[in-house]
């Protein structure tokens, strides 16, 4: 299944995006980098909050700050993608 996933792209989630319920469910290759097959990507939505951000490196990536992140849960505009940049986009209608 994972030949299928070559090509660049992402899976991208936009307003919903606290219902995916994990980048862990991706393939392997997806949680890697930033730079791999797969990666978790956020779209512009309305949402006005700061978006989570994947861990550094193994070991400081769990307790260093790391770059772009405040703490009054501002919206920090680096962490969205451009639509051009999914392979796939999760959403959900209410």
């Amino acid at each position: 299944a994972s030949q299928h996933l070559a090509g660049g792209g992402g899976v991208c989630v936009g307003k919903e995006w606290y219902r995916f319920p994990s980048s862990f469910f991706l393939p392997a290759a997806a949680r890697a980098t930033p730079s791999s097959s797969l990666p978790l990507l956020w779209l512009n939505s309305s949402f006005g909050g700061q978006l989570p951000r994947p861990y550094g490196p193994w070991p400081r990536g769990l307790s260093d700050i790391p770059p772009h992140m405040n703490d009054r849960n501002a919206r920090e505009e680096s962490r969205f993608s451009s639509p051009e940049s999914c392979k796939f986009l999760v959403d959900f209608e209410l």
